[in-house]
């Protein structure tokens, strides 16, 4: 028996439905809304922990999807509790910031297999990467009013805080995600920001000449959404971190980076995104930075270590 675990529910349908083409095997689903146990179960993070108590000594094989998450306080519980004989991690980006990475391997074992980029290019998994980087300006007024905030700030983390909300969400960003969407306009585009205003203006504004649909964190019918995306009846998609992990969307081939953190994690699980491999395909990801600001930092931070990313063309 065996009990795969991931994040989200759109995860778990992806599972679901890749066991029912390779095993020909209909799984158990346990999440909020349904409670199935069979000998190969799909579940929720969240909802096996909730009942670690009933299912703990169920399966002899458990797999942790996006086993970076692991040694989370609820997930770990999951982990630690299992009886599972068998245990398998897999992980695009297996480290993480809080220097808990050795628990990854004390519930899940030590490296078994690892592949590289480049390795996965040759085969045809991954398609080749063209990144470019765009810089805009802030405008005078938002100096203004920037200056007018830092002259109030308490202090030195605040002052931060300020600065990296000015840069991220640089007016001229709009206007640059729009020269790009001419460009890419039939393609299949994700576009990536960090706060959920700046994704709701972004869709208002693309919605007036494209086929676009927004994707947030209180966005239901998303399997939907996926599946029009898929069929080509849209061929934009603008999200906050909803996409930022697991989820696959094979049909797309440009993300555009409006916002986002320092996170090198975040930054290789939304190229990841558009780099599922195809015959001929090339991705592109357009990453856009306010010149001048904190965030030209975190834009080098986030990129540091990605291999695929680091021949990137810059455009200024």
């Amino acid at each position: 028996s065996a009990l795969v675990c991931v994040v989200t529910e759109e995860m778990a349908d992806q599972w679901r439905d890749l066991i029912r083409e390779k095993l020909s095997f209909d799984p158990g689903i346990f999440s909020g809304r349904r409670k199935e146990v069979k000998s190969i179960t799909v579940g929720i993070y969240n909802s096996i922990a909730k009942h670690i108590d009933s299912l703990y000594d169920k399966f002899s094989l458990i797999i942790f999807d996006e086993v970076h998450h692991v040694p989370a306080s609820t997930f770990k519980e999951v982990a630690f509790r299992s009886k599972a004989k068998y245990r398998l991690g897999l992980s695009a980006t297996p480290e993480r910031t809080d220097g808990n990475d050795h628990l990854i391997f004390l519930t899940s074992g030590e490296i078994v297999y690892k592949i590289s980029f480049s390795e996965l290019l040759s085969r045809g998994f991954l398609a080749p990467v063209r990144h470019h980087i765009i810089y805009v300006d802030l405008s005078d007024e938002e100096r203004r009013e920037m200056g007018r905030e830092l002259f109030l700030a308490r202090n030195d983390d605040e002052r931060k805080l300020i600065e990296k909300k000015y840069a991220l969400k640089a007016r001229n960003k709009i206007r640059e995600v729009l020269r790009i969407m001419e460009e890419v306009k039939d393609r299949k585009v994700l576009i990536f920001t960090e706060y959920i205003d700046q994704a709701e203006e972004i869709y208002r504004e693309l919605r007036k000449r494209y086929k676009v649909e927004l994707m947030i964190g209180k966005t239901s019918g998303r399997s939907e959404i996926f599946e029009r995306f898929k069929k080509g009846e849209i061929n934009v998609i603008v999200t906050t971190r909803v996409l930022d992990e697991g989820i696959d969307v094979p049909d797309a081939d440009v993300a555009i980076i409006v916002s986002g953190s320092g996170s090198r994690r975040q930054m290789a699980q939304r190229v990841g995104r558009v780099v599922r491999g195809a015959p001929g395909k090339v991705a592109d990801v357009y990453e856009i930075v306010t010149r001048g600001t904190i965030e030209e930092k975190l834009s080098r931070v986030r990129r540091r270590g990605i291999g695929f990313l680091k021949s990137s063309r810059d455009l200024k």
